[in-house]
């Protein structure tokens, strides 16, 4: 059985390109007394025991696992900016349909607005508001002064 819990099941995944990097744990002993038989002598029937059994890689001292961790790592970074953005966008996208309809609103009261003040505007309005709550009608005839051109009032 494996001792650090660190074994990938073996299920028709390649045989990494050194043995030297492969520990094959099935639990059997070999002629020389190694677990396993993990040399470049036996390496055919380390390949035949991993068929069947647990392959733990040994990746401590392999060349590029540091540079493949910082990729995946800067592919996450990636992958999680790039949900922010679009996240971003949609709040955005929210924003710009609240605005718009709160602008139709306001455009609508502002039509509402235009016709009350047509309405308000009204000269038969006027004139009645002037004749029944002001008292007002047309000047008596001696009220009206003629004026030539160029005289001023005293």
């Amino acid at each position: 059985m494996p001792r650090n819990g660190s074994h990938v099941p073996r299920s028709g995944s390649q045989v990494p390109r050194s043995e030297s990097h492969v520990i094959v744990t099935t639990g059997e002993r070999t002629e020389g007394g190694v677990e396993g038989g993990a040399t470049p002598r036996s390496a055919a029937k380390a390949k035949a025991a991993t068929l069947s059994g647990y392959l733990r890689l040994d990746v401590s001292n392999r060349p590029g696992v540091g540079v493949w961790a910082f990729a995946l790592a800067l592919l996450t970074a990636g992958a999680l900016a790039h949900v922010a953005v679009r996240m971003h966008g949609i709040q955005i996208a929210y924003d710009l349909g609240r605005e718009k309809r709160v602008n139709s609103e306001l455009l609508e009261r502002q039509r509402s607005l235009i016709i009350e003040i047509g309405m308000l505007k009204d000269p038969g309005r006027v004139i009645g508001l002037a004749h029944d709550k002001l008292q007002m009608g047309p000047p008596a005839a001696t009220n009206v002064i003629k004026l030539q051109p160029g005289v001023v009032l005293p």
